[in-house]
């Protein structure tokens, strides 16, 4: 995934895309090579899996409520009774209510987001999905088709309709998609407008606007694993993380002493220069440390790659403008360890603030791609005046490539900011990917040979998507402020 950028300009919505570098022209663009266009391939193939679990959401937590049901079922009337009074079965409605809450709010996403980050412009699309359906395959050979987040500047929401020929291609009416086989798992511990939720119903389905000529090829495509429905469970718990009043703690034990450190290493900036002070932050989840800091005044950039996030942070910061518009339920996706059944029902408001609320002149953009890729460009040397990082550099293969990147976007003199800790995420991992796995004296000692100073250290507590029932894990995450000289 290459870089691709939306910046919310003036305290609006209006944004400012831009391609390759190059202008929005539609078709002035040289031709792709053939290893691009294969990379956009894959890219597509990638979003559109995505996309589709969005949509498989309901049935796939429907099938995981379905096989309690079925024990509760398989056990004596005796036991059936003693459950019953308990409570047991009427919990199991409860699920069922909050799993259709959140697959509404899920496919809400999907409809308003998807249409809009993948933008389509070339007159071919409607002959290649006749192609694909022939096929029953999802394939795009498109030449011109601009990333995620690349829309062109003035476009005011006009590519939301001029999708609707590719997307209204995804079926997504089938309440009971094909599961072979779904086992239910534990979520796992990974890091990895005004509308109303309350209500337990399924929009109709003539109401769907995924409902067209091309369900063959959209169901054809790879269905959604456990591994990808777990990074969606996780993609809730984000949610409550970045933006809902439940997740300030964690923001407060997190975000702000960041926030702090950099307030402090520029505290002689006047507050009115201060948007001319560039803050990259890679890694940017949902969008709120990097929003946080456009706050400041700051001219904030956020990075992020994967497109569980990329969809859910442009869904809330360009088509979200109230607070509490939204209802979801986190916590429903496993038993294990509640202290009650009302914490793992319990509802969560989002968002706490109004993403549209950004004072007048602010400077904040969030970047689509992998780190490396648009920041390692000779184009980025010496660009930014802070990096802020946090739970971010054990995402890493390489460590060693990680801080030379963020060495080399730093301007002379400018500050690095880590907060996080060393779980790093390739480590015996069975894609074949390398892995450099260091402890933390070694990467302290490795910054000093890139060239950083680490001028404040410590260790702060603090937990990750932590659903406060019975079991917590909290990291001893490791903060300091290094400068490059």
């Amino acid at each position: 995934m290459s870089g691709h950028s939306h910046s919310h300009e003036d305290a609006g919505h209006s944004h400012g895309h831009s391609h390759g570098g190059q202008e929005c022209s539609g078709h002035d663009r040289e031709p792709p090579s053939e290893e691009e266009l294969a990379a956009n391939r894959a890219e597509k193939a990638a979003f559109d899996k995505t996309l589709k679990s969005f949509y498989y959401y309901e049935a796939h937590s429907s099938s995981a409520n379905n096989r309690r049901r079925k024990d509760f079922l398989s056990l004596s009337k005796t036991h059936q009774d003693i459950l019953a009074n308990l409570g047991y079965r009427d919990k199991l409605r409860k699920v069922d209510e909050a799993i259709v809450i959140n697959g509404n709010f899920l496919r809400e996403i999907a409809d308003t987001t998807g249409k809009g980050i993948f933008p389509e412009d070339d007159d071919d699309d409607e002959e290649e999905e006749e192609e694909e359906e022939e096929k029953a395959v999802v394939v795009d050979d498109e030449k011109d088709k601009p990333h995620p987040f690349d829309v062109c500047e003035g476009d005011d929401g006009e590519d939301d309709e001029d999708l609707d020929a590719y997307y209204e291609d995804l079926d997504t009416s089938d309440p009971n998609p094909p599961h072979a086989g779904h086992s239910h798992d534990h979520d796992s511990h990974d890091h990895s407008h005004a509308h109303s939720h309350d209500a337990p119903a399924s929009p109709p389905a003539s109401d769907n606007i995924f409902k067209s000529k091309s369900k063959a090829a959209f169901n054809a495509g790879p269905k959604p694993s456990d591994f990808d429905m777990d990074k969606l469970r996780s993609t809730l718990k984000q949610f409550v993380r970045d933006w809902s009043a439940e997740g300030k703690p964690e923001r407060d034990s997190a975000y702000v002493p960041l926030i702090a450190a950099l307030n402090e290493h520029y505290k002689d900036v006047p507050l009115e220069e201060k948007r001319a002070l560039k803050v990259l932050t890679p890694g940017a989840g949902l969008g709120r440390l990097a929003y946080d800091i456009a706050l400041e005044g700051y001219s904030s950039q956020g990075n992020e790659f994967s497109y569980y996030m990329l969809l859910s942070s442009f869904f809330m910061l360009n088509r979200t403008t109230s607070l509490e518009s939204y209802t979801i339920h986190p916590y429903i996706h496993s038993f294990s360890n509640q202290t009650s059944t009302e914490h793992m029902l319990r509802a969560v408001k989002i968002p706490d603030v109004n993403p549209a609320g950004l004072p007048k002149g602010s400077n904040f953009s969030l970047v689509a791609g992998d780190f490396l890729d648009v920041y390692g460009d000779e184009d980025e040397d010496e660009e930014w005046d802070a990096v802020i990082t946090c739970f971010f550099i054990d995402t890493a293969k390489n460590i060693i490539d990680y801080l030379n990147v963020i060495y080399q976007v730093l301007k002379e003199g400018g500050v690095w900011i880590n907060l996080g800790p060393l779980l790093w995420h390739f480590e015996n991992n069975s894609t074949n990917d390398p892995s450099v796995e260091l402890s933390l004296d070694e990467v302290k000692a490795l910054c000093a040979e890139i060239g950083f100073v680490i001028k404040e250290e410590k260790t702060i507590p603090t937990t990750y998507t932590g659903s406060g029932g019975m079991l917590k894990y909290e990291y001893q995450t490791s903060f300091w402020t290094a400068t490059k000289f």
